[in-house]
């Protein structure tokens, strides 16, 4: 948990400098992330149970918040922001495959391709 608490954090501090080159660049990052939230959370209530859905989401949502504020309050420099970016998309990438397709069923893998489809849709329409 404490690991999702950092990741949580991080995205927060993105979302707020993160230098999107469009107002669609910002709505499929968050059309990304809302996915990927959507499946961590059903992972984590699976693996913590009742102290997630008491706990744990409050906190995992709350380091979202932490991070925006970190974000609006504080600049940190531009190669920090970069290796944060690099964190995220190798913690997005670890998340999936050992997550989310770790059961094997066509399901999840036809789920997986779709929404990597629909992403690469969004970013090649709204290039900038």
């Amino acid at each position: 948990m404490t690991a999702f608490f950092l990741y949580n954090v991080t995205i927060g501090y993105l979302l707020v400098r993160e230098e999107f080159s469009s107002y669609m660049g910002m709505v499929t990052y968050f059309i990304a992330l809302s996915a990927h939230f959507i499946a961590t959370d059903f992972t984590l209530k699976e693996i913590h149970e009742k102290d997630y859905e008491k706990y744990g989401r409050w906190v995992l949502s709350a380091a979202i918040l932490i991070g925006w504020l970190i974000g609006i309050t504080l600049k940190v420099h531009e190669v920090a922001v970069s290796i944060a970016v690099s964190l995220l998309a190798g913690g997005i990438i670890f998340n999936v495959f050992k997550d989310e397709l770790k059961e094997g069923t066509f399901k999840n893998y036809f789920a997986f391709l779709g929404g990597a489809f629909i992403i690469a849709a969004l970013v090649t329409l709204f290039r900038s």
